[in-house]
């Protein structure tokens, strides 16, 4: 497990660096690296610029999760944004890995070999969402599937392949809504089965914590209904 840092600057241009021993074929890469045990994610990320780049940095807020094998050992980095506080470029690296620093404009970073060349066009859509003002070029989870919280540890635990994207809080209440009728047709459609009921119940609770509900809130609402027009107990149908 490891984490990696994003930092883009005013300029547009991400920090990258050259990796591989001098003797191995070199290629780009965001900084970062392993975690060492009882380190934290975010320490982790901050240690690992500042020893590939030279620069001191704040984690933002984290981005993204990949997950893979390389030479048949799982892995999973964690992609956060992180800004600089102070430092300059240099190599601090104990393993001699490191063997360059750079700022890169979108269009160098389009040109580069990058170690993972998945993560060039990882780059490359956030180059160009700090583009547009910061907004991204499309919406966070385009494309993709909202998941519970651990998947992304256990598709690592076995070595599987996958690219999370972490959404921001502004859009966590779409993603969930979308979520809620995912999980609701999937109830439908199992004929009620307990497994299908209990992740409907779990997104409408993530969904109530997004917008800021209060459970006994909603209780009390329930409550309040009941007591107005009643439940679905009897199994009325209304047909005319």
């Amino acid at each position: 497990m490891g984490a990696a840092g994003l930092c883009i600057d005013a300029e547009r241009r991400v920090l990258l660096v050259l990796q591989g021993a001098p003797a191995d074929e070199r290629a780009w890469g965001l900084p970062g690296g392993g975690r060492w045990p009882d380190e934290s994610l975010e320490s982790c990320c901050i240690r690992e610029v500042w020893e590939e780049t030279g620069y001191r940095v704040a984690v933002r807020r984290e981005l993204g999760v990949k997950t893979g094998s390389v030479g048949g050992r799982p892995f999973r980095l964690h992609f956060f944004e992180v800004g600089v506080e102070g430092g300059e470029a240099a190599v601090h690296d104990p393993d001699g890995f490191i063997q360059q620093v750079a700022w890169c404009s979108a269009a160098e970073v389009g040109r580069l070999p990058f170690t993972f060349p998945e993560d060039r066009e990882w780059v490359l859509r956030r180059l160009q969402a700090r583009g547009n003002g910061g907004a991204p070029a499309a919406h966070p989870g385009a494309g993709g599937k909202l998941v519970r919280d651990r998947i992304p540890e256990i598709m690592a635990r076995h070595g599987q392949t996958a690219l999370f994207e972490v959404a921001t809080p502004a859009d966590m209440p779409r993603l969930l809504l979308g979520k809620v009728r995912e999980e609701a047709a999937e109830v439908a459609a199992s004929g009620g089965s307990v497994e299908e009921i209990a992740d409907l119940l779990e997104a409408l609770d993530a969904l109530a914590r997004a917008l800021g509900v209060d459970g006994e809130a909603i209780r009390r609402q329930r409550r309040e209904k009941f007591g107005r027009n009643g439940g679905f107990g009897r199994g009325l149908v209304l047909l005319a």
